[in-house]
């Protein structure tokens, strides 16, 4: 074994090996998805005293490297007896692998990353800890459904909480970070070869199976409500039927006052200089040649759900010039921007004007040189969740893989600019409201991508300001989406979190108007699965579990989950734990954790595939070199790996009294539209009905089936149809279902609460 030390004091690398005390034995530990450690003691003699921040290498002597890191404090004396010149001392010398340097920055607050691939996001947290330390690995190109580095956390538990949740191993090691799948690295032990020690190998299987289990996960939008109220001029304050499901956050906020632009927070491309900070903000004299100009660009990218406002603050053009901010997918030039905004010059003026899905859509303004003005984006899709989360388990038959689907749904969009020279705020110009039919999952959003744009932006706010949406249509006109928020935003309502509706003085609904409220009902995700007879034994027992890691934010999540959990626990190897020692002498040679043991010893009931979970190798001052492995194994139903859960349900958890082996809900009725008159309601699903089908109409919620029920007021076989109203408060609920015995339903309702007079 050779072990050397750089104490950076221009000496290079010295090889210490020699000095290697033979009372105590060098120690590495390695544990999965987390920092290894090495711990050896020195007898000293003339070698130099390792430094606190040495770098260390440990290297077998057939070049297999064993553990690179750096001393990670000042080595401890302990006393070893009495010389002919005094007490004498070894020197216990304790180290941390590479990452260590990432660890020295804490993770701060990031935006959720969804459907992104772990190549990605553990890029954007190297790169954020300040330290190049490339990646490699086969599991870097795996999509991981949802996944926020921890704030506070360090570099190494963020990235072995990626790694689990992408079922893979990480380690830090020569300078590279190795991100593998789990399992790549297998090495075969067959008793009937030899290469097995029977006697080396305990343990058992720790867990009973299970066949029906039960898996909540977080809150989640539920009952898609679409609530109309009719004004009468005066009437100010409308209080909603139920209570809204908020989700307030503030997602990426920058006033542009620091001595840099933040690294963490934006990517900056400018080849010319054209882009600084100054007095006046993030400031732009002119752009570097290319669609792409010079681009200023968040790092993280945004789920395109629920309600999200982007407000670019203290805009102020110097001269004639061209750029584009607002949510670009994918790449940043002007023909991948989603919905944003377009300054350019027009003759001697310079305007501002929409952009939806790459062109300019909707009305323009002038822009003053050197006013202020504030530009808004505001972005509505019904549906909350954008991509599903990814859930891989190994199971009997490899591993099984769920989830990671995207979702496809539309958007309202409004777009508008606001005039605050002076500190004053002028009624806001109204430029586009108007939808689109299919959103993007994720956006960039970008602060400004320069062709040759002359001014500055003093900030940007990216906010959830709550997943309400408000419209507002006149006799005779159509509707208009209202901003909600404070009076002095030039809002024309604000609704409180109890759901009462306020319209500000000036912006009262008129006589005869309508007014529609879109937003969600919370509710607890949840699913109940059980696996199918053939694959569970008559043994197997129930289990009802919180998810923890990864995140699950939907019942459909919570679905997907709860089958990848019993594809393992119905697997009789997957219980398995236990630990396997040998030399290096022996089969199966140097293993790190996530490597696979391929073990076939049927005299001990044991022929499958055993996860290495942590190695300890000890190493001794010997000659040939002797090397002591004791291997932790387990498979993931004993100890899971990306997918963790809490033996516990929440308080008050609704308990689904039917266990399904497969999703069956129906997709809801999300595009549900209807038009209200004081004789009926007339309904259009959006979608056509299954074969078999229809949709369902009750006055209650959470009661749909195939008997008929008092609250049962309709079945149509068609989508569009019509409800006699009966009075001037009215509560419906939709569902679609299909022609199935018994019939599957959609998974949430569609409501539909009426609040205006009849005839």
């Amino acid at each position: 074994m050779k072990i050397t030390i750089d104490n950076f004091d221009g000496s290079g690398a010295v090889d210490y090996s020699g000095a290697l005390s033979g009372a105590n034995p060098l120690t590495i530990t390695r544990s999965l998805n987390r920092p290894s450690h090495c711990l050896l003691t020195l007898a000293m003699g003339s070698a130099a005293m390792p430094v606190h921040g040495a770098r260390i290498v440990t290297t077998a002597d057939d070049g297999t490297i064993l553990f690179t890191g750096y001393v990670t404090a000042t080595p401890e004396a302990v006393y070893a007896g009495e010389s002919t010149t005094g007490p004498a001392y070894t020197w216990r010398v304790a180290s941390a692998s590479d990452e260590i340097l990432l660890d020295a920055t804490v993770s701060r607050r990031v935006v959720d990353c969804v459907a992104t691939t772990a190549g990605t996001m553990l890029e954007r947290m190297t790169a954020r800890a300040g330290i190049a330390l490339p990646a490699t690995g086969d599991a870097l190109s795996t999509i991981v459904g949802g996944f926020q580095p921890r704030t506070g956390k360090s570099w190494s538990a963020n990235a072995g909480a990626l790694a689990s949740a992408a079922r893979a191993s990480y380690r830090a090691l020569n300078g590279t970070v190795q991100f593998t799948a789990l399992g790549d690295q297998v090495h075969t032990l067959d008793e009937s070869d030899g290469s097995l020690d029977r006697g080396a190998l305990r343990g058992a299987r720790v867990r009973p199976g299970i066949s029906d289990v039960t898996l909540y996960g977080k809150e989640e939008p539920q009952t898609y409500v679409m609530e109309i109220f009719q004004g009468d001029g005066i009437t100010a304050a409308f209080a909603l039927s139920e209570s809204p499901l908020w989700e307030k956050a503030s997602l990426l906020t920058d006033k542009f006052t620091g001595p840099q632009i933040d690294p963490h927070v934006w990517t900056v491309a400018d080849g010319g200089g054209h882009v600084s900070l100054t007095s006046r903000g993030l400031t732009f004299s002119g752009g570097q040649s290319g669609a792409a100009g010079s681009t200023v660009s968040a790092v993280d990218t945004v789920e395109m759900g629920g309600v999200l406002t982007l407000e670019l603050s203290g805009v102020i053009v110097d001269g004639l010039g061209e750029g584009y901010a607002g949510m670009a997918n994918g790449s940043l030039d002007p023909a991948s921007m989603f919905a944003g905004f377009h300054l350019r010059p027009n003759g001697t003026a310079v305007v501002v004007a929409p952009v939806v899905l790459g062109v300019e859509a909707g009305a323009s303004a002038i822009l003053q040189i050197g006013h202020t003005y504030t530009l808004r984006l505001r972005f509505h899709c019904k549906d909350r969740q954008r991509a599903l989360q990814n859930y891989s388990v190994g199971g009997a038959d490899g591993v099984v893989r769920l989830g990671g689907q995207r979702l496809n749904a539309g958007a309202d969009l409004v777009m508008e600019v606001q005039e605050t020279t002076g500190g004053g705020l002028m009624p806001a110009v109204v430029l586009y409201d108007g939808s689109v039919l299919q959103a993007p999952t994720l956006c960039i959003p970008v602060a400004m991508n320069s062709l040759n744009f002359l001014g500055s932006v003093a900030s940007l706010d990216l906010t959830r300001p709550g997943d309400v949406w408000v419209r507002v249509a006149n006799s005779g006109s159509a509707a208009a989406t209202q901003q909600l928020g404070l009076a002095a935003q030039s809002a024309q309502a604000n609704i409180s979190s109890t759901g009462r509706m306020s319209f500000y003085p000036g912006s009262v609904p008129a006589t005869g108007s309508w007014i529609t409220v879109n937003y969600r009902l919370g509710g607890r995700s949840v699913a109940r699965m059980a696996s199918s007879p053939a694959t569970t034994g008559a043994s197997a027992g129930s289990l009802i579990v919180t998810a923890e890691h990864p995140e699950t934010r939907s019942s459909a999540d919570c679905e997907n989950a709860a089958l990848a959990l019993l594809s393992s626990s119905t697997w009789t190897d997957g219980a398995w734990k236990g630990s396997y020692s040998y030399w290096n002498v022996q089969p199966p040679g140097d293993v790190w954790p996530g490597d696979l043991l391929q073990v076939n010893a049927p005299s001990m009931g044991v022929t499958s595939g055993l996860l290495v979970r942590s190695v300890e190798v000890r190493g001794y001052a010997s000659l040939p070199e002797l090397l002591h492995y004791t291997v932790g194994l387990a498979n993931e139903w004993a100890d899971p790996v990306s997918l963790r859960v809490g033996d516990a349900a929440p308080v008050n958890a609704w308990l689904p009294p039917i266990a399904l082996t497969a999703p069956v809900a129906l997709d809801s009725l999300r595009d549900l539209s209807i038009a209200v008159t004081t004789t009926q309601i007339q309904i259009q699903a959006g979608r056509n009905a299954p074969v078999g089908g229809g949709f369902e109409v009750r006055r209650s919620d959470w009661k749909f089936g195939a008997g008929d029920g008092a609250d049962l007021v309709l079945r149509s076989p068609v989508p569009n149809f019509t409800i006699v109203r009966e009075a001037p408060v009215e509560r419906y609920f939709v569902r679609m279902y299909d022609g199935a015995a018994p019939p599957n339903y959609s998974r949430f309702s569609s409501a539909t609460f009426i609040n205006a007079a009849t005839q």
